[in-house]
């Protein structure tokens, strides 16, 4: 018998053989390379994040108008008059943002030789930035909670107009969800309440987020009945302070003392914007601090009433079944 040898054969098969397994390694450093630059995203986007959170609680452990009057000195610029505020910066060159923390609290050099995101390393960077909150500005308001306006004897101009402000109301979950409008009125001699108005059914309004004339969800707020619409399209406001507002009651007469607003059967998001010729004292300061750990950027923001209220020691209401006692 004839034998056909293959001498080609043996070289053939090594080759293959190499082929799939350049291939499997290339596949498994690949996946090595990808994992790895996932882990130091992820250690960077936390270190950026811890970096914000830092900055925040520094921050937030002095009073809101310390804080305006420090960074308003060392910028120079006003920050209720700015629309996009002040905004400082840490990095190799600048320490305004540890300028600023040194002088606000008893912790000096807070922000240097950190052991996460050192901003020696050429690419890391903070940021910090303040300003006054405009209607586009939510404030977030959990169901049965109460964000308020105090304004309590402020002293208001009394040219006409000037103090009128409208606020925004917006679905931050739950489209079932509504929100309460409540003014409270007091009667003060000589800057000391002597008496507050009793309640009447004008001074507290409901209503209802409606992408119509009727509530989105009737059967949370208990069929919609004797509830306001209110659209959910962001393009509706509502009026809520206006000037020298005042009600008389048995022959007496009664400022606006407060006005409250709470959530009801889910959060919302609340605005507002009062006009920088009637008060000061009424903004909500938008704090927004940010770090950029190697590439990656994380921030957080907060709000913080210039003049601060705190919830009452009892002011819970069942709206139709929907509310927390």
């Amino acid at each position: 018998m004839k034998k056909q040898k293959y001498a080609a054969q043996a070289l053939a098969i090594a080759m293959v053989v190499l082929v799939v397994s350049s291939i499997l390694a290339i596949s498994i450093y690949s996946r090595v390379s990808k994992d790895k630059s996932l882990s130091l995203d992820e250690r960077n986007s936390a270190e950026a994040l811890e970096i914000s959170d830092l900055i925040l609680n520094y921050l937030t452990a002095s009073p809101i108008e310390t804080t305006i009057e420090k960074v308003e000195l060392l910028s120079g610029t006003q920050i209720l008059t700015s629309t996009s505020g002040i905004t400082l910066t840490e990095n190799g060159t600048k320490t305004e943002i540890s300028d600023l923390l040194d002088q606000l609290t008893a912790v000096t050099d807070s922000l240097d030789n950190l052991s996460i995101c050192p901003v020696t390393i050429s690419d890391n960077t903070y940021f910090l930035n303040i300003r006054k909150a405009d209607l586009n500005t939510y404030f977030e308001v959990r169901p049965g909670q109460i964000m308020s306006l105090p304004i309590k004897g402020l002293s208001l101009p009394v040219e006409a107009g000037l103090c009128n402000t409208t606020m925004k109301a917006a679905v931050r979950g739950d489209n079932g969800a509504g929100f309460s409008v409540t003014k409270v009125y007091a009667h003060y001699v000589n800057g000391i309440v002597t008496s507050y108005k009793p309640y009447e059914e004008a001074d507290a309004l409901s209503y209802c987020f409606a992408s119509s004339t009727t509530c989105n969800s009737s059967e949370t707020l208990g069929g919609g009945t004797n509830w306001i619409p209110f659209k959910d399209d962001n393009s509706t406001t509502l009026p809520v302070i206006a000037l020298n507002e005042q009600k008389t009651y048995q022959s007496v007469n009664y400022s606006l003392d407060e006005v409250k607003i709470t959530a009801i059967g889910g959060t919302i998001g609340i605005s507002y914007e009062i006009p920088t010729t009637c008060t000061d004292e009424l903004n909500m300061i938008n704090v927004q601090a940010g770090a950029n750990c190697s590439g990656t950027y994380r921030g957080k923001s907060v709000l913080i009433p210039q003049r601060q209220w705190e919830l009452p020691l009892f002011n819970y209401v069942l709206f139709n079944g929907e509310g927390t006692l």
